[in-house]
């Protein structure tokens, strides 16, 4: 079974078959390729994405649908043809991100993962439909 050190979870054992595979890595991070969902019952409904590659990197998310239950899934042609090669199921997270004066989602750029292929990409809309600073008031007690 692998194992990775991470910042704020200390050692982790994790089943291979649940890394995640990011082909272009994330942007900004495009060397970072692997990564493995943390998931704590107390911290709901966050989702941690960290790098199994680098213990320091990890995303904080939570599923977009829960920040906006009618969002309408938008990415390139590019990131369509990674994630639909096998069909599977979807599953959306936006990146949280916390400031002084708010907590907030990118829904400009979800991270969306194939959780049959476990390929993921972080699809960044071609459009401005969505802000990648959406006000998240209700979690500012889980951060």
């Amino acid at each position: 079974m692998p194992s990775i050190s991470t910042r704020d979870f200390g050692p982790l054992d994790y089943d291979s078959g649940a890394e995640l595979q990011f082909p272009h890595g994330l942007p900004g991070f495009e060397n970072q390729k692997r990564f493995v969902l943390i998931e704590k019952d107390a911290l709901a409904p966050l989702i941690f994405l960290q790098s199994a590659e680098s213990e320091g990197l990890c995303f904080i998310t939570v599923p977009v649908q829960l920040v906006d239950p009618g969002y309408q899934m938008g990415m390139t042609e590019e990131d369509h043809r990674i994630l639909i090669e096998d069909s599977g199921d979807l599953l959306s997270l936006a990146i949280v991100a916390a400031s002084a004066n708010a907590i907030t989602a990118n829904l400009l750029a979800p991270v969306v993962i194939n959780l049959k292929t476990r390929i993921g990409v972080q699809a960044v809309r071609p459009d401005a439909r969505y802000s990648h600073q959406h006000a998240l008031p209700e979690l500012a007690s889980c951060l």
